[in-house]
């Protein structure tokens, strides 16, 4: 994985979506519970961010695909709202609630275009936010090592439970590294998603390329243009409304 993480790190979730964490060191590892509850509402100051480029996608038999990607975020520790635009015209307006260690995700379509391309691409709005990190805990798996680093794995179950994700969340920065759904009664992963690198801007890491995959094609997301900062030194006035500065 390209780019390395000190003490704070700015994520999407993601692409839950971003995360100021100051990250603890603790002699004793603290039970399923609490790490992930480190994971969902990590201290630090609320930020925002822009995130420009494009997304590529292959899929069998068929001719290589790619569309400009824009992503703008506000996080805050009790909450965030993020815009998601997709092809210049597919737009999603999309709020997480961190109030609660549940789900609690709203999001608003518009300029829809058929069919959308967000999910011809094998993508969903709350992949950047990462809003699977508040499904339901289920269990807690043996340790597992991705990309280097060492991981905790979790399984957590939809709020619909007619699937669950399989996540790997990084012991050393509580962030989540990879992450695959499986469908329930099914025991192989029907699509993944893999952070790929970070970027540091302004002194914030940010997400640059996410890797995601699923029988038959593959999506590789990639920002080539990126711009964060912490709130309270001021928010862009253009932060929902700003033109994608990779096309």
């Amino acid at each position: 994985m390209a780019g390395k993480t000190d003490s704070a790190m700015l994520g999407i979730f993601f692409l839950a979506a971003f995360y100021v964490a100051i990250l603890p060191l603790k002699a004793q590892e603290p039970d399923s519970v609490q790490f992930l509850k480190m994971v969902r509402h990590p201290p630090g100051k609320s930020t925002w961010a822009i995130l420009d480029g494009k997304v590529t996608h292959e899929r069998k038999n068929a001719s290589l695909c790619e569309t400009p990607i824009s992503f703008s975020v506000r996080f805050a520790p009790e909450n965030t709202f993020a815009q998601l635009v997709i092809g210049g015209d597919e737009k999603y307006s999309i709020g997480q609630s961190h109030f609660s260690d549940k789900e609690k995700v709203t999001v608003i379509p518009s300029a829809m275009p058929k069919p959308s391309i967000l999910s011809n691409f094998g993508l969903r709005p709350g992949d950047l936010t990462m809003s699977f990190l508040f499904w339901d805990f289920e269990n807690e798996l043996p340790h597992e090592s991705f990309s280097t680093q060492q991981c905790r794995v979790f399984t957590l179950r939809s709020t619909e439970k007619n699937e669950h994700a399989k996540v790997h969340i990084s012991v050393k920065y509580l962030f989540p590294l990879k992450v695959e759904w499986i469908r329930a009664g099914e025991n192989k992963a029907y699509r993944m998603m893999e952070v790929s690198s970070f970027r540091k801007v302004n002194d914030l890491w940010v997400i640059d390329k996410l890797l995601l995959s699923g029988p038959g094609w593959r999506t590789k997301i990639e920002f080539s243009n990126c711009d964060a900062g912490l709130v309270e030194n001021g928010i862009p006035e253009n932060l929902f409304s700003h033109s994608n500065k990779s096309e």
